[in-house]
């Protein structure tokens, strides 16, 4: 998120907006918020950052495991080309 510009992402979006704006309430927003309010240093925004993205993705697989006991079938894909294609073709 950072290599893609989130910290530049943030400072602009501060500039134009409130804080509070829902949108800005994401993983890696509040953490670089905090970081650029001097209430975490650059370091622990970062962990931080690592850590809420950790437990987004357990909540993310407990939900999955939970449909898949439903009996809803959850197509998982390791491959970028296989999951663009089953995209592509749900999308027709």
């Amino acid at each position: 998120m950072l290599k893609n510009g989130l910290l530049d992402e943030v400072k602009t979006l501060l500039a134009k907006y409130k804080k509070d704006l829902p949108a800005l309430s994401g993983i890696g927003y509040q953490e670089i918020i905090k970081y650029l309010n001097k209430e975490l240093s650059f370091d622990e925004a970062i962990d931080l950052i690592k850590k809420n993205t950790r437990h987004y993705a357990k909540r993310q697989m407990t939900w999955f495991r939970r449909m898949e006991k439903q009996g809803l079938k959850i197509n998982w894909n390791k491959n970028l080309a296989e999951a663009e294609k089953l995209i592509k073709n749900l999308l027709k």
